[in-house]
Formats: structure tokens, sequence, C-alpha cells
């Protein structure tokens, strides 16, 4: 057989190793070069992140304008100067929602030093008689109102929100008590 296999090669004018060679590659374009192709893929990286990022300022934007999300904080601080202490608690957290504000956030209260920390922990209904204000600016979103929480101390609650970051900074000014600045992310109730 393999006689016959060699003789018909050699009748066709083909040697045995050209039969067994592959095609070969075909020859790149020059948009192929190695560093086109880096060039390219740099350029579709960066459209892709661009994307991302737009449809996450969309979400903050979305999510703000529903009036239904919920403030983490990650740490707190009493203003001008205290110490800055981090938050791990799961359950502390603002939420705004439509018909209602749930407050429940470590705070500090007292006049002088040393000051306790206490747990802020109310239910506040209808939101649109608390003078909320919402406004939107290039960086992000500043929103704000007012609530006594049931005493008679008048309490501020000021949020800003990075678009970019989605970070979000929160003041509680109070007209008896320093402020208290918490940082942390907002995320959609739903």
């Amino acid at each position: 057989m393999r006689l016959l296999i060699a003789m018909l090669a050699v009748t066709c004018g083909v040697s045995i190793g050209a039969m067994a060679q592959t095609q070969p590659a075909p020859a790149k374009t020059p948009a192929e070069t190695p560093k086109q192709e880096r060039e390219m893929r740099r350029e579709e990286r960066e459209k892709e992140r661009e994307a991302k990022q737009a449809q996450f300022e969309n979400y903050i934007d979305s999510v703000v304008m529903t009036h239904d999300f919920r403030f983490l904080p990650q740490d707190f601080q009493m203003q001008p100067a205290g110490r800055l202490r981090q938050i791990s608690n799961p359950n502390f957290r603002i939420g705004i929602y439509p018909t209602y504000v749930d407050i429940c956030v470590p705070y500090f209260v007292g006049m002088t030093p040393p000051y306790a920390i206490t747990i802020m922990n109310y239910t506040v209904p209808n939101p649109s008689k608390m003078l909320y204000v919402q406004k939107k600016d290039n960086k992000g979103w500043d929103i704000s109102f007012e609530t006594n929480l049931y005493s008679s101390n008048n309490y501020r609650f000021k949020f800003s929100i990075e678009g970019q970051t989605g970070e979000c900074t929160l003041d509680i000014e109070s007209d008896f008590l320093n402020t208290v600045t918490y940082t942390g992310t907002i995320l959609g109730n739903n």
C-alpha cells in the first residue's frame, strides 16, 4: 500500500513531506501588527470603561431621583476635629422612601467631652413636610431635609453624593449639638 501511495505521489509531482504540511498562516495585514493590536485593545478597554462609568453615573442619578434609596455609613466623626470611628454594624443606615425616612445611625451627644455615643433610631413620616430639597450639579447631588426627631432640637440632614465615585457624605447638624459627619455609599431600595 505504501508503495502505491509513493508511486502515486511521484506521478502527481508531490512529495510525501509536502502532503503532511499544513496550510501557511495568512499574512498579517498592517493593522494587525503587535503594536497596533495593543493600541486597538487599549482603545476598546477605554471605551468599555467610559460606558461603565456613564452607566454608574446614570444609576446614581436614577436612585436619587426615585426618592427610594438607603445610605450605608462606613465611618463617622464629630466636627470639627473628633476622632474618626469606623462603622462595621450592617444594621446602621438611613433609608429614604417616598412616604417616610428611616433613621438608624450612631450619633454623638453631649455639649462637652467626653461625648457619648447613642443610636438615632427614628422613623419619620412624610419627607415632603421636612423641607426635603435635592439638587444636581456637575459633581453629583445635594440632598437636605430637616426634622425635630420628636424633640425640641432641630436636626438638618445634608447629603452630598459624588456622581462619579458614588461616595456619599452626610452631615447631621443640630441646634444644640456639634455636627456629626458620616461617609459611606448609597444603594437603591429595590
